[in-house]
């Protein structure tokens, strides 16, 4: 029998298994399913009846599959960051050791 591994809070199919003891991140969960399963065509999940039903944009997301907009979050959140630094720098009342621990921090980021 196959097992879907999915996102606990979502139920989107992260991957496919017919390992019963197969390792599990903290947020995933592995449910067994009878019969043939095809995923083509998804992102899937797996309804309370433990039936493949369509996922949504914003599910597929939370669940942490759209590569192309976890690429994107990120790189919103480095640039936050990198304006916090910024600001940070611009304080010339800090005292010298916090200012280059600041710029290091923020070189990391270039």
């Amino acid at each position: 029998m196959p097992y879907c591994i999915v996102h606990k809070a979502t139920r989107v199919v992260r991957r496919l298994t017919i390992d019963p003891n197969h390792p599990l991140a903290a947020d995933e969960e592995s449910v067994q399913i009878d019969g043939k399963v095809d995923i083509g065509g998804g992102p899937w999940k797996v309804d309370s009846s433990g039936n493949l039903v369509p996922a949504t944009l914003a599910e597929y997301r939370a669940a942490g599959l759209d590569e192309a907009y976890n690429v994107a979050q990120r790189a919103q959140k480095v640039q936050a960051l990198r304006a916090a630094l910024d600001d940070v720098l611009a304080n010339e009342l800090l005292p010298t050791r916090m200012r280059t621990m600041m710029q290091r921090f923020r070189e990391l980021l270039d």
